[in-house]
């Protein structure tokens, strides 16, 4: 998955990736960006980026199959 927006300063995108519907959602967090910065301080790699693919199920597809759990 690519983020799609114009970026202007470094930062890391999250996707959250329902494996039901593939419903794509794009999460900015400036604090992991920040917390990973300083893990670089420790290991000795230069972030410039990065991109966290989360899976699991979105919270409609959810609802659905605890509808039909209970049908």
């Amino acid at each position: 998955v690519a983020c799609n927006s114009k970026c202007v300063e470094p930062h890391g995108t999250i996707f959250s990736i329902c494996k039901c519907c593939d419903q794509i959602d794009e999460i900015s967090d400036k604090k992991l960006y920040k917390y990973l910065s300083e893990v670089r301080d420790m290991n000795g790699l230069k972030l410039s980026g990065y991109n966290l693919e989360l899976f699991g199920t979105c919270k409609t597809c959810d609802q659905k199959h605890l509808q039909n759990m209970n049908q």
